[in-house]
């Protein structure tokens, strides 16, 4: 996540971790990477779900007027806990589908939660006081 240094300034954490995932997705892409590809779109995926908000209790929207709800901000160490979950949950599936004789499935499911733990692992080595 080196380009993250670049990227910091008074933005959120969600924000900088976000933007980086979404950069490497894009060069995952254009390398024609499906594995990582894969993996990154799940990360992407988890962190905007964990950013969405309750609307118990929202009032909507009158007719043409503004129907977004801000999403909650997640810390360094949410982010961190949520990708290392994602990526256990592809372990736990990883060895089910092993169980079941699907190893090339579950090859796939390991290598994709290594992907996800090695983000993991970038955003607890980014400088707190950065974040």
């Amino acid at each position: 996540m080196h380009a993250l240094a670049a990227a910091m300034s008074n933005d959120s954490a969600h924000f900088i971790v976000r933007a980086e995932v979404s950069r490497e997705l894009t060069a995952a892409v254009k390398a024609r990477d499906r594995m990582l590809v894969n993996a990154l779109r799940a990360a992407l995926s988890a962190l905007d779900n964990a950013t969405a908000v309750s609307l118990a209790g929202v009032k909507p929207a009158h007719y043409g007027g503004p129907s977004e709800v801000p999403r909650r901000e997640l810390t360094r160490v949410e982010i961190q806990t949520l990708l290392q979950d994602e990526s256990d949950k592809r372990l736990t599936a990883a060895a089910e589908f092993e169980r079941l004789g699907c190893s090339d499935d579950a090859d796939l499911l390991r290598r994709e939660a290594a992907i996800i733990r090695r983000t993991a692992e970038n955003v607890a080595a980014l400088e707190p006081a950065l974040l």
